[in-house]
This record gives structure tokens, sequence and C-alpha cells, in this order.
């Protein structure tokens, strides 16, 4: 199941929230949660439907999160569909030198 967290100013107050989705036949199902700083749920889900794919979903929250500086990519799934995602080509895959390595 691919998840997004965003980070959000509330009022003053710092809330982190994590979409979970899951594509059915009849739709796609999403819960969405608070979280704490360690990004552990704190509250049950608020559960809804949406007519998008995962994939166009997720795309798209990120985007608008990353837009306005609330996406947190490191606590997301599916980093293909992360803003400016460009995949590594072998060709670019340089290994550590000695120095690195230490």
């Amino acid at each position: 199941m691919p998840l997004t967290s965003i980070k959000l100013d509330w009022n003053g107050t710092e809330r982190r929230l994590q979409f979970i989705t899951e594509q059915h036949e009849t739709g796609l199902y999403v819960a969405v949660q608070a979280c704490n700083e360690e990004w552990k749920p704190v509250t049950p889900p608020t559960e809804t439907t949406d007519v998008r794919t995962e994939e166009v979903y997720h795309r798209e929250l990120r985007l608008e999160a990353s837009k306005q500086g609330n996406f947190v990519p490191q606590y997301s799934t599916n980093p293909e569909w992360n803003p400016g995602y460009i995949e590594a080509q072998d060709a670019e895959i340089v290994p550590p030198t000695e120095h690195e390595q230490l």
C-alpha cells in the first residue's frame, strides 16, 4: 500500500499526516492518519474514496505538497512517484573511493 507523508503548519501547530491508499475494483480507498514526531499514527484513520488510480493520486498529492514545502519523501513509499525523481542508470552509479569506504 503506497504511503505519502506531509508536514503542515495548522494554526501555529505542526501536523504530520500520512495518506495510505489501496486500489480496489470499485475505486481507490484512502486512509489519512495523524502521526507523532516519529511518524507513528496517533489517530484512527479517516477513510474516504477517490476516483484516481493510486499512482495518479500520490503523484498529484506529492506535487502539490512539494510546491508548498510540505512533502516528506523520507517517510513516503514509491520514490519513483516523487516530483523530480530521476531513475539511476547503471552508467551513473559510481563506486565509492577508498576514502569514502572508511
